[in-house]
């Protein structure tokens, strides 16, 4: 009877840790883990716009790359889970009528709220950016004030030529 029940719970923590490791054991090709890291880099709309809403300002292409540090404690990594952190940074591409309605929306945020002159040129410097995007963000205005447009809620954005270097963290 003991050791029915014994390999009972042992079949039971056996078929409950397949189950866990299961959930992350197969990627999107895309996508690495490290550790508790997993990043996607991608220049599938379709999966963007799971992450911000892209239906009011379509653009016609897009590259990013988003990075989640799962601090759930769901794989052992952690002895005491914690919230989740998340980064993406994105580049997205409109036409030229696209762009312009965006434009129109955009304005910088006011003197003295929490994201007026948060970020700089230089926080938009993704490493995995083109050299010809990262000239002409180089070559940008260096005036820029953190642009905030109502269909990309807490986001950053550094406007270029059709282009529209995103970037959000969630911490």
């Amino acid at each position: 009877m003991r050791t029915t029940l014994n390999l009972f719970i042992l079949l039971s923590a056996t078929v409950l840790t397949c189950c866990q490791n299961k959930k992350h054991s197969k990627l999107p090709p895309d996508t690495t883990k490290q550790g508790n890291i997993y990043t996607t880099h991608s220049r599938d709309t379709a999966r963007l716009s799971k992450l911000i809403n892209l239906s009011a300002y379509k653009p016609t292409a897009t590259e990013f790359q988003y990075t989640y540090i799962d601090n759930s404690g769901e794989d052992d990594f952690l002895s005491t889970p914690g919230p989740s952190d998340s980064y993406l940074q994105a580049v997205l591409y409109f036409d030229s009528v696209t762009y312009s309605r965006l434009l129109k929306v955009c304005n910088d945020p006011p003197a003295g709220s929490l994201t007026a002159d948060r970020f700089q040129r230089e926080d938009f410097i993704f490493p995995w950016l083109t050299s010809d995007i990262l000239k002409e963000l180089q070559e940008s205005d260096s005036s820029y004030h953190n642009y905030t447009c109502a269909p990309f809620h807490n986001t950053e954005l550094w406007l270029l030529d059709k282009k529209v270097l995103l970037r959000r963290e969630s911490l």
